[in-house]
């Protein structure tokens, strides 16, 4: 597994604390290079995971955006990418399962594409200290 720092977060909390200028000027094409850039290092192709932000980052690395597009774009009709899971916390206010099932059904092409909520979560999916519980798949 290969989790890599957002490009100038490499440094320390202290340091970033000093001199907040890598976070100030850090942008989505910047963090979508770094990781074509790592991806095309691997040497084979990796699953790709994304949470909160890199969830849309994922997207767009799958989504192989044409030339001359935004920096964001997300070629929802990409018949080529690899299969694509959304998960929303039944109580996630920043991402809620209204929108990932939005997300989820922009995304016409014929490779899966599935959605996950899991009951009594939030954005953060703390672990379940009640016991577990199975998510619902749509």
């Amino acid at each position: 597994m290969v989790a890599p720092a957002h490009p100038g977060f490499e440094a320390e909390d202290e340091a970033l604390n000093a001199d907040p200028a890598p976070i100030e000027e850090l942008s989505v094409p910047a963090i979508i290079t770094s990781l074509e850039k790592l991806i095309d290092e691997l040497g084979t192709q990796p699953i790709i995971v994304g949470r909160s932000a890199g969830g849309v980052f994922t997207q767009i690395l799958l989504g192989q955006r044409p030339p001359r597009h935004a920096d964001t774009y997300v070629d929802h009709h990409n018949e080529s990418r690899a299969p694509l899971l959304f998960v929303a916390g039944e109580h996630d206010h920043l991402r809620p399962p209204r929108i990932q099932r939005s997300n989820a059904k922009h995304h016409t092409s014929n490779t899966v594409t599935e959605l996950v909520e899991i009951p009594g979560r939030s954005h953060l999916m703390p672990p379940n200290t009640a016991g577990r519980r199975s998510p619902t798949t749509h």
